[in-house]
């Protein structure tokens, strides 16, 4: 699909999620970003890229991400326990 449509945001979402599941870490990085060029302040890609940092100890920018992610979802209304799951490992 990406191939046929560039502009396709949510397929580079489902392809970073893909590799952070295989641990390409840094692809992943790659794929958020040009997601985020055609969904700006996107849940979805703040939580995910929330994710990918914590993976990678980049604590910070995780908690970054991930607090950006709870505040969309607050206005959104969105219950996403692995939101929460992610943001409680920051504490510790």
């Amino acid at each position: 699909m990406i191939k046929e449509k560039k502009d396709f945001g949510q397929a580079y979402i489902k392809t970073a999620y893909i590799k952070i599941k295989q641990k390409n870490y840094k692809e992943a990085e790659k794929d958020l970003l040009k997601a985020e060029k055609f969904q700006p302040n996107d849940f979805e890609i703040f939580k995910l890229k929330g994710i990918n940092f914590y993976f990678i100890n980049k604590f910070d920018d995780s908690k970054f991400s991930l607090d950006s992610a709870f505040e969309i979802s607050k206005r959104e209304k969105i219950d996403d326990w692995e939101l929460l799951y992610y943001r409680a490992l920051l504490m510790f």
